[in-house]
Protein backbone atom coordinates (compact mmCIF):
# COMPACT_ATOMS: atom_id res chain seq x y z
CA UNK A 1 0.00 0.00 0.00
CA UNK A 2 1.27 3.63 -0.88
CA UNK A 3 1.59 5.76 1.69
CA UNK A 4 1.46 9.50 1.95
CA UNK A 5 1.49 12.86 3.52
CA UNK A 6 -0.66 15.59 2.38
CA UNK A 7 -1.53 19.18 3.74
CA UNK A 8 -4.60 20.18 6.24
CA UNK A 9 -6.94 22.95 4.65
CA UNK A 10 -9.72 24.44 5.55
CA UNK A 11 -11.70 23.99 2.77
CA UNK A 12 -10.75 22.69 -0.89
CA UNK A 13 -7.66 20.17 -0.17
CA UNK A 14 -10.47 18.03 1.89
CA UNK A 15 -12.23 17.57 -0.94
CA UNK A 16 -9.42 16.80 -3.01
CA UNK A 17 -8.04 14.39 -1.22
CA UNK A 18 -11.55 12.05 -1.75
CA UNK A 19 -10.68 12.18 -5.51
CA UNK A 20 -7.46 9.98 -4.64
CA UNK A 21 -7.20 6.18 -5.47
CA UNK A 22 -8.28 3.67 -2.85
CA UNK A 23 -5.43 1.85 -2.89
CA UNK A 24 -3.56 4.87 -1.45
CA UNK A 25 -3.06 5.38 2.00
CA UNK A 26 -2.68 9.62 2.38
CA UNK A 27 -1.44 10.97 5.08
CA UNK A 28 -0.50 15.07 5.95
CA UNK A 29 1.98 18.04 6.54
CA UNK A 30 1.36 20.93 5.73
CA UNK A 31 1.53 24.64 7.32
CA UNK A 32 -1.81 25.57 8.51
CA UNK A 33 -3.14 29.15 7.52
CA UNK A 34 -1.92 31.84 4.94
CA UNK A 35 0.85 31.23 3.03
CA UNK A 36 4.35 31.33 4.60
CA UNK A 37 7.51 31.47 3.14
CA UNK A 38 9.23 28.79 4.83
CA UNK A 39 11.85 29.62 7.09
CA UNK A 40 15.50 28.16 7.06
CA UNK A 41 15.95 24.50 6.81
CA UNK A 42 12.20 24.55 7.41
CA UNK A 43 11.23 23.03 3.56
CA UNK A 44 10.98 18.35 4.18
CA UNK A 45 12.62 18.24 1.02
CA UNK A 46 16.14 19.51 2.62
CA UNK A 47 17.28 16.83 5.11
CA UNK A 48 13.90 14.50 5.54
CA UNK A 49 12.77 12.96 8.55
CA UNK A 50 13.48 9.14 9.05
CA UNK A 51 10.70 7.34 7.02
CA UNK A 52 10.14 9.58 4.12
CA UNK A 53 10.38 8.28 0.87
CA UNK A 54 9.34 11.08 -1.75
CA UNK A 55 8.21 14.85 -1.02
CA UNK A 56 6.45 17.00 -3.32
CA UNK A 57 5.28 20.13 -3.31
CA UNK A 58 1.08 21.32 -3.59
CA UNK A 59 -0.48 24.61 -2.86
CA UNK A 60 -4.33 25.49 -2.67
CA UNK A 61 -4.80 29.16 -2.56
CA UNK A 62 -7.72 31.60 -3.32
CA UNK A 63 -6.95 34.00 -6.15
CA UNK A 64 -9.27 36.10 -8.77
CA UNK A 65 -10.66 35.33 -12.21
CA UNK A 66 -11.66 38.02 -14.35
CA UNK A 67 -15.09 37.80 -16.30
CA UNK A 68 -15.96 38.84 -19.80
CA UNK A 69 -18.54 41.00 -17.80
CA UNK A 70 -15.85 43.05 -16.63
CA UNK A 71 -16.11 41.62 -12.99
CA UNK A 72 -14.33 39.11 -10.64
CA UNK A 73 -14.99 35.65 -9.22
CA UNK A 74 -13.21 33.91 -6.63
CA UNK A 75 -11.19 30.62 -7.46
CA UNK A 76 -9.18 28.11 -5.59
CA UNK A 77 -5.98 27.47 -7.64
CA UNK A 78 -4.06 24.12 -7.15
CA UNK A 79 -0.72 24.10 -8.09
CA UNK A 80 1.16 20.49 -8.52
CA UNK A 81 3.63 18.91 -10.02
CA UNK A 82 2.68 18.04 -13.17
CA UNK A 83 5.05 15.32 -13.61
CA UNK A 84 4.70 14.41 -10.02
CA UNK A 85 3.59 11.14 -8.23
CA UNK A 86 1.73 12.35 -5.20
CA UNK A 87 -1.18 14.64 -6.47
CA UNK A 88 -4.22 14.09 -7.17
CA UNK A 89 -5.32 12.74 -10.20
CA UNK A 90 -7.84 14.83 -12.42
CA UNK A 91 -10.48 13.20 -13.87
CA UNK A 92 -10.43 14.93 -17.70
CA UNK A 93 -13.32 15.03 -19.73
CA UNK A 94 -11.10 17.22 -21.78
CA UNK A 95 -7.65 18.09 -22.21
CA UNK A 96 -4.04 16.33 -21.14
CA UNK A 97 -2.49 17.51 -17.43
CA UNK A 98 0.74 17.46 -19.52
CA UNK A 99 -0.67 20.23 -21.24
CA UNK A 100 0.11 22.43 -18.16
CA UNK A 101 3.67 22.01 -18.08
CA UNK A 102 6.19 25.10 -19.01
CA UNK A 103 2.86 27.15 -19.67
CA UNK A 104 0.50 29.88 -18.70
CA UNK A 105 -2.11 27.46 -18.62
CA UNK A 106 -5.20 26.35 -16.27
CA UNK A 107 -7.64 23.30 -16.21
CA UNK A 108 -11.53 24.42 -14.65
CA UNK A 109 -13.93 21.65 -14.12
CA UNK A 110 -16.51 21.62 -16.75
CA UNK A 111 -19.57 22.36 -14.44
CA UNK A 112 -18.11 25.30 -13.11
CA UNK A 113 -17.95 26.94 -16.57
CA UNK A 114 -20.73 29.17 -16.22
CA UNK A 115 -19.58 30.84 -13.07
CA UNK A 116 -16.14 31.67 -14.98
CA UNK A 117 -17.60 33.21 -18.33
CA UNK A 118 -17.99 30.24 -19.98
CA UNK A 119 -14.63 29.78 -21.40
CA UNK A 120 -13.80 27.32 -24.01
CA UNK A 121 -11.16 25.22 -24.49
CA UNK A 122 -7.75 27.43 -26.07
CA UNK A 123 -9.70 30.48 -24.68
CA UNK A 124 -7.40 33.07 -22.94
CA UNK A 125 -8.61 34.52 -19.45
CA UNK A 126 -7.20 36.64 -16.74
CA UNK A 127 -6.13 35.39 -13.14
CA UNK A 128 -4.85 38.58 -11.00
CA UNK A 129 -3.58 40.21 -13.85
CA UNK A 130 -1.96 37.25 -15.35
CA UNK A 131 -2.70 35.36 -18.86
CA UNK A 132 -3.58 31.85 -18.88
CA UNK A 133 -5.27 29.32 -21.72
CA UNK A 134 -7.54 27.04 -20.40
CA UNK A 135 -6.36 23.49 -21.97
CA UNK A 136 -8.71 21.09 -20.15
CA UNK A 137 -12.16 20.97 -18.52
CA UNK A 138 -11.72 18.25 -15.48
CA UNK A 139 -15.37 16.31 -14.59
CA UNK A 140 -16.65 16.27 -11.35
CA UNK A 141 -13.94 17.68 -9.40
CA UNK A 142 -16.29 20.98 -7.72
CA UNK A 143 -15.61 22.23 -4.07
CA UNK A 144 -17.80 21.41 -1.37
CA UNK A 145 -18.39 25.55 -1.65
CA UNK A 146 -19.31 27.63 -4.39
CA UNK A 147 -15.55 28.66 -5.06
CA UNK A 148 -14.43 26.95 -8.21
CA UNK A 149 -10.94 25.38 -8.65
CA UNK A 150 -8.42 26.26 -10.91
CA UNK A 151 -5.49 23.97 -11.82
CA UNK A 152 -1.91 24.47 -12.91
CA UNK A 153 1.60 23.68 -12.46
CA UNK A 154 3.23 24.36 -9.92
CA UNK A 155 5.11 27.15 -10.57
CA UNK A 156 2.41 28.88 -12.48
CA UNK A 157 0.42 28.36 -9.24
CA UNK A 158 2.48 30.46 -7.29
CA UNK A 159 1.83 33.25 -9.89
CA UNK A 160 -1.76 32.64 -10.09
CA UNK A 161 -2.35 32.38 -6.64
CA UNK A 162 -0.63 35.17 -4.75
CA UNK A 163 2.12 32.77 -3.99
CA UNK A 164 4.99 34.51 -5.23
CA UNK A 165 7.75 36.03 -2.89
CA UNK A 166 8.24 39.54 -2.48
CA UNK A 167 10.51 39.52 -0.13
CA UNK A 168 13.89 38.79 -2.35
CA UNK A 169 14.52 35.32 -0.92
CA UNK A 170 15.07 32.33 -3.00
CA UNK A 171 13.24 30.63 -0.78
CA UNK A 172 10.16 29.04 -2.26
CA UNK A 173 6.82 29.84 -0.48
CA UNK A 174 4.97 26.72 -0.07
CA UNK A 175 1.57 25.86 1.57
CA UNK A 176 1.62 21.93 1.82
CA UNK A 177 3.71 19.14 1.14
CA UNK A 178 3.00 15.77 -0.37
CA UNK A 179 4.73 12.97 1.37
CA UNK A 180 5.31 9.63 0.61
CA UNK A 181 6.16 6.58 3.48
CA UNK A 182 8.58 4.16 3.25
CA UNK A 183 7.46 0.91 2.77
CA UNK A 184 7.24 -1.07 6.17
CA UNK A 185 7.34 2.71 8.23
CA UNK A 186 4.95 3.52 10.95
CA UNK A 187 2.86 6.92 9.82
CA UNK A 188 2.74 7.68 13.04
CA UNK A 189 6.61 7.90 14.14
CA UNK A 190 6.81 9.77 10.60
CA UNK A 191 4.66 12.12 10.95
CA UNK A 192 5.97 12.77 14.76
CA UNK A 193 9.97 13.24 13.28
CA UNK A 194 8.72 15.64 10.57
CA UNK A 195 7.26 18.16 13.26
CA UNK A 196 10.09 17.80 15.30
CA UNK A 197 12.97 18.27 12.59
CA UNK A 198 11.05 20.97 10.71
CA UNK A 199 10.31 24.35 12.52
CA UNK A 200 6.92 25.80 11.65
CA UNK A 201 5.33 22.92 10.01
CA UNK A 202 2.58 20.83 11.55
CA UNK A 203 2.01 17.12 10.32
CA UNK A 204 -1.21 15.24 10.05
CA UNK A 205 -1.94 11.77 9.25
CA UNK A 206 -4.95 11.31 6.52
CA UNK A 207 -7.20 10.35 9.21
CA UNK A 208 -6.22 13.43 11.51
CA UNK A 209 -6.44 15.54 8.21
CA UNK A 210 -9.99 14.65 7.54
CA UNK A 211 -10.96 15.20 11.08
CA UNK A 212 -9.69 18.32 11.66
CA UNK A 213 -11.28 19.55 8.57
CA UNK A 214 -14.51 18.35 9.58
CA UNK A 215 -14.70 19.96 12.81
CA UNK A 216 -13.75 23.44 11.31
CA UNK A 217 -16.88 22.91 9.24
CA UNK A 218 -19.02 21.62 11.60
CA UNK A 219 -18.25 23.99 14.45
CA UNK A 220 -15.99 26.99 13.37
CA UNK A 221 -18.12 28.06 11.25
CA UNK A 222 -22.01 28.83 10.37
CA UNK A 223 -22.56 26.24 7.52
CA UNK A 224 -21.77 23.31 10.28
CA UNK A 225 -23.52 25.65 13.55
CA UNK A 226 -27.06 26.20 10.73
CA UNK A 227 -26.58 22.78 9.84
CA UNK A 228 -26.43 20.93 13.52
CA UNK A 229 -28.87 23.54 14.34
CA UNK A 230 -31.51 22.51 11.80
CA UNK A 231 -30.74 18.36 12.78
CA UNK A 232 -31.66 18.90 15.86
CA UNK A 233 -34.65 21.31 15.71
CA UNK A 234 -35.58 18.32 13.06
CA UNK A 235 -34.88 15.74 15.43
CA UNK A 236 -37.07 17.33 18.02
CA UNK A 237 -40.04 18.12 15.46
CA UNK A 238 -40.06 14.48 14.68
CA UNK A 239 -40.28 13.36 18.22
CA UNK A 240 -42.91 15.64 18.79
CA UNK A 241 -44.88 14.28 16.15
CA UNK A 242 -44.39 10.40 16.80
CA UNK A 243 -45.07 11.21 20.14
CA UNK A 244 -48.52 12.91 19.16
CA UNK A 245 -49.04 10.00 16.63
CA UNK A 246 -48.57 7.28 19.03
CA UNK A 247 -50.85 9.08 21.09
CA UNK A 248 -53.71 9.48 19.25
CA UNK A 249 -53.46 6.08 18.40
CA UNK A 250 -53.54 4.90 22.04
CA UNK A 251 -56.32 7.01 22.32
CA UNK A 252 -58.57 5.82 19.56
CA UNK A 253 -58.11 2.24 20.84
CA UNK A 254 -58.63 3.07 24.13
CA UNK A 255 -62.12 0.75 24.03
CA UNK A 256 -60.35 -2.42 22.38
CA UNK A 257 -57.40 -2.06 25.03
CA UNK A 258 -60.07 -2.29 27.94
CA UNK A 259 -61.40 -5.13 26.52
CA UNK A 260 -58.24 -7.02 26.59
CA UNK A 261 -57.69 -5.83 30.02
CA UNK A 262 -60.86 -7.40 31.06
CA UNK A 263 -60.24 -10.60 29.02
CA UNK A 264 -56.60 -10.67 31.47
CA UNK A 265 -54.16 -9.11 29.16
CA UNK A 266 -51.34 -7.54 31.42
CA UNK A 267 -50.71 -3.87 31.23
CA UNK A 268 -47.20 -5.23 29.74
CA UNK A 269 -48.99 -6.60 26.78
CA UNK A 270 -50.46 -3.57 26.34
CA UNK A 271 -47.58 -1.88 26.72
CA UNK A 272 -45.95 -3.75 23.94
CA UNK A 273 -49.01 -2.89 21.67
CA UNK A 274 -48.10 0.15 21.72
CA UNK A 275 -43.67 -0.37 21.45
CA UNK A 276 -44.56 -2.39 18.56
CA UNK A 277 -47.01 0.34 16.89
CA UNK A 278 -43.93 3.16 17.53
CA UNK A 279 -41.58 0.70 16.08
CA UNK A 280 -43.50 -0.02 12.72
CA UNK A 281 -44.31 3.69 12.62
CA UNK A 282 -40.14 4.49 12.51
CA UNK A 283 -39.50 2.06 10.60
CA UNK A 284 -41.50 3.03 7.63
CA UNK A 285 -40.74 6.75 8.18
CA UNK A 286 -36.75 5.45 8.38
CA UNK A 287 -37.54 4.11 5.03
CA UNK A 288 -39.31 6.50 3.42
CA UNK A 289 -36.10 9.49 4.83
CA UNK A 290 -33.23 6.85 3.51
CA UNK A 291 -34.63 6.37 0.20
CA UNK A 292 -35.40 10.46 -0.15
CA UNK A 293 -32.01 10.81 0.85
CA UNK A 294 -30.17 8.32 -1.41
CA UNK A 295 -32.27 10.03 -4.00
CA UNK A 296 -31.50 13.50 -3.21
CA UNK A 297 -27.88 12.32 -3.09
CA UNK A 298 -27.80 10.86 -6.67
CA UNK A 299 -29.51 14.13 -8.08
CA UNK A 300 -26.55 16.18 -6.11
CA UNK A 301 -23.95 13.99 -7.70
CA UNK A 302 -25.16 14.07 -11.34
CA UNK A 303 -25.25 17.86 -10.32
CA UNK A 304 -21.32 17.47 -9.51
CA UNK A 305 -21.37 17.40 -5.66
CA UNK A 306 -20.60 14.37 -3.91
CA UNK A 307 -22.79 13.33 -1.05
CA UNK A 308 -22.08 10.41 0.88
CA UNK A 309 -24.28 8.51 3.05
CA UNK A 310 -21.96 5.75 5.04
CA UNK A 311 -23.62 3.12 6.41
CA UNK A 312 -22.06 4.01 10.26
CA UNK A 313 -24.51 7.06 9.62
CA UNK A 314 -27.51 5.28 9.14
CA UNK A 315 -26.67 2.87 11.73
CA UNK A 316 -26.87 6.09 13.85
CA UNK A 317 -30.26 7.51 12.57
CA UNK A 318 -31.80 3.67 12.72
CA UNK A 319 -30.62 3.74 16.74
CA UNK A 320 -32.02 7.30 17.28
CA UNK A 321 -35.23 6.70 15.33
CA UNK A 322 -35.50 3.35 17.49
CA UNK A 323 -34.75 5.31 20.79
CA UNK A 324 -37.66 8.06 19.80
Amino acid sequence: MVRRLAGVDHGGAEELRHQRRRDQHVVGAGLEGDPVVLPPGGDPRRGRAPGVERVEEYNVSYSSWKLPSGGNTNVFVVGFDVHGQLAPPLDLAVGRVEDLHNRNAVIVDESEREKLGNPKLGDYVEIIGQRAQVVGFTRGMRTFTTTPYVFASLRRGERYGYLTSDTGSAVTPAVYFLVRVGAGQDVETVRAAIEARVPGLAAHTREGFSWRTRQYWLFETGVGLGFLAAAGLGLLVGGVILSQTLYAMTVEKLPEYGVLRAMGARMGDLSRVVLEQGLICGALGLALGVGLSHALGAAARSAGTAVLLPWPLLAAVAGITAAM
